[in-house]
Formats: structure tokens, sequence, C-alpha cells
């Protein structure tokens, strides 16, 4: 009795297998002669049998490890059963950057070109405060990679027990790695959920997590995430990275937040697009600081906290959002949209067309629909819907050389 390992075909991209008649192969089943996919089982799966590793509940890292290392030196999978994987420690790292080191305690190691799936919701990677022991670390990472490229992680629920533990736990955690994918999983109960630093040509798509994701490098996709709770819902840092279709809420701070100067020193040509993500419940629902040359296009930002959408020290393009109902920790004190220097930086140059800002009536509303602040030069403020905008007014410019069009307040039109 052997299995034949396949995706299925609709779309959702899990990998099953199933059992198939075979003839047994020098007396195992045929499992010693498969190099490029590994089977590991959890104490509890339902169904051990054609597995190639099987965990006792304790160190549950120790089998994955090895499925991980058994497999061809050109990579390949592993692939996890349902059931719950107790996560210890296995040893440390030491990531190192610009001279700057940081010692990372990790329970499961993934290398180059191999893949960890397992089945949805059902494969369970906790971490096990009991047996993770952090030493002289900084931090602990549920999975690590570093210095590796084709890893694919998915299909799994990354638990960081960070309740229970006295430092702070990332789930997934990578750090100089390029063509990664993080897919369709549900990370919970860690610091920072997902970890991408000093990374490029990376995709972080359709997870579930309730805290952050950070990403530090240059032309990633970060798309579809749902992202609750946290510091940030996602926090991005580079050049030509691509956040679309996320929906971030509740976050102490920013729903997502672009920087040019989160890591890496500050880069003046970013060219990073924000579209099509929604924003509620966070502190601000977008913001883009000292990052240039990013457009912020079609994303809702509604009933957050203070500002909807803020640009900071920065050159950018505003256009096509929906800005509704923010300023909700206290009534005519944020703006909806606010454009502001900071550091010493002048925003200048910004283009804010095509929005829709509404104070939606509520009993805290927007001090302004659109603010300008001091110190920002030649901005363009155009054919932009005002209307019920701001409680002190719809548009506020306090800059210098602002070019303002075809805008409709509750006033009615502005040249």
């Amino acid at each position: 009795m052997g299995f034949r390992i396949y995706r299925t075909s609709d779309g959702s991209g899990m990998v099953r297998y199933e059992k198939i008649s075979t003839s047994p192969i020098s007396g195992v089943g045929g499992k010693s002669l498969r190099t490029t996919t590994k089977i590991v089982a959890a104490s509890n799966s339902l169904d051990k049998s054609s597995a190639d590793y099987v965990c006792d509940g304790v160190h549950d890292e120790e089998e994955i490890n090895k499925a991980i290392s058994d497999l061809a030196t050109t990579g390949g999978t592993v692939i996890l059963l349902e059931g719950m994987y107790n996560v210890g420690s296995a040893g440390t790292k030491i990531l190192e950057y610009s001279g700057e080191q940081m010692e990372v305690a990790y329970g499961i190691y993934i290398t180059s070109n191999v893949s960890l799936v397992g089945q949805g919701k059902s494969t369970i990677l906790i971490l096990d405060s009991n047996n993770f022991n952090i030493g002289s670390a900084q931090a602990g990472a549920v999975i690590l990679s570093d210095s590796a490229s084709g890893i694919e992680i998915s299909h799994l629920t990354v638990d960081g027990n960070q309740q229970s533990v006295g430092f702070p736990v990332v789930g997934i955690y990578q750090f100089n790695v390029s063509d990664s994918r993080i897919s369709h999983c549900s990370i919970r109960n860690a610091f920072y959920g997902v970890g991408v630093y000093l990374s490029n040509n990376c995709i972080i798509a359709d997870n579930v997590c309730n805290s952050c994701i950070i990403v530090v490098g240059d032309n990633n996709n970060i798309s579809r995430n749902i992202c609750n709770g946290g510091i940030f819902g996602v926090a991005v840092s580079g050049s030509k990275n691509h956040i679309c279709n996320n929906t971030c809420c509740n976050a102490i701070e920013y729903g997502i937040y672009v920087s040019g100067a989160m890591v890496t020193p500050a880069i003046t040509t970013d060219s990073n697009h924000v579209y099509g993500n929604i924003c509620y419940g966070c502190a601000t629902g977008i913001a883009i600081e000292k990052s240039d040359y990013n457009s912020v296009i079609g994303n809702i930002c509604y009933m957050n906290n203070g500002y909807g959408i803020g640009i900071i020290g920065s050159s950018n393009i505003v256009s096509d959002n929906q800005v509704l109902g923010n300023s909700q920790s206290s009534d005519n004190w944020y703006d909806g949209i606010y454009i502001m220097s900071w550091g010493g930086v002048q925003p200048s140059y910004n283009t804010i067309s095509n929005n829709t800002v509404r104070h939606m009536g509520l009993v805290n509303q927007h001090r302004y629909g659109v603010h300008i602040g001091s110190n920002c030069i030649g901005n363009l403020v155009i054919n932009n819907d005002l209307y019920q905008a701001g409680t002190s007014a719809d548009f506020y410019d306090e800059g210098t050389d602002t070019v303002y069009h075809n805008n409709r307040t509750t006033q009615g039109w502005i040249p």
C-alpha cells in the first residue's frame, strides 16, 4: 500500500494524499526511496500509516526538522498531517545586518527550496513554553529561515503561545530570503505574526493574523491578508512593494504603515503601491512616512480612532480613496486626510485627487476633511468630494503654493 500526493483543483492550493495499491520496495512500502517528499504525523493525527515520521507530542520540531534535512539536496516538500505539533527550541541563529546582531531562538528551521505544507486549520504548530528555551537570544520564532530562497510555507496554523512565555515571539520569521511564499496560514498569539526582513521578491498572501505583518525589502507582494490587532496591521519598508487588498483592523498604531526609513536608510524613490485595502478601528488607517513616490489608491479607511490617511514628510499620490467617519477617539481633533511635515522634512508636491471624505454624521467627527499642514509646499488638491467632510472645515490649508481646484465642499464647489 502506497499513496499519491497531489494538489487540489479547487484553486485553494491544498496538498492532499490518498492511498493507492503498490508493491512494497525494500520492505518499507517504498518510503525509503522518497527523497523529494516526506510526510510527518502528529501524535494525534487520525491516520499515521503513510507517515515517514511520527511525533510523540514533545519536541515535535525534531521530527519536522529531520524530515527537512532528509530531503534531497535540491529540496522538496514536507507535508504535515492534521494534528497538534508541540514545538520546542532546536537552537539559535545570529542574524546580522550592518554590524548589528540579533540572536533568535527557533523551533523549525527551513532551508532553500523546501515547502512546508499542512492541511489547513487542522494542522497546528504551537510553541511549547515548557520546552522552548530562549537562552541568551532576544526573541523566539516558531519557524525560522535565513539566507535562503525558494521557500514555501502554507496551509498551517502557527500559534506563538505569547501569553505563556516571557519573550517576544515571531510566528514565521524570514531573514535575508528571496523568492519565498507564505500563504493560507493562520498565525495567532505572536508579538509579530510574520516578520520578513531584508528579503526580496517574496509573497505574503491570504493569511489571517491576530498581530502584524512586517516586511523590509524590495519587490514583495503583501496581499489579501487579514490582520486583526497588533501594533500595526501591515508595515513595509523598502521599494516597489505591492500592498493590496488587505484588511487591517484594531491596530494599536497604523493599519498600514509604509516607511522609507524603518530599518534601511531613507529611500527617495520608493514607488510602493498601496491599493484596495480596508483599514478600520486603528489609531490611523494608512500612514506613509518619509517614503516618496508611492501611490495610495482605492483604499477604504473608516471608523479609525485618529486620522484616516496621514502623509508624513513624503511626496505621494493619494487618489480614489474613501475616508469615512474617522477621529473616533476624539471629536473635531483628527483629520480625514492630513499632509504634515516631520523632522524638518517637507511633504511637497503630493497629489490628493478624487477622494471621498465624509464625517458620516457620527458623534465624533473629523476636524478637517483634508488638511495641508504648515511647511508643506506645492501640493495639488483636485476633484475631491469633501461634502460634510469636517467639523471645523472641509478643507484647511496651512501650506505654501497649494493648488486646489474643482473640490466639492459643504458650501459648494471651490475653484
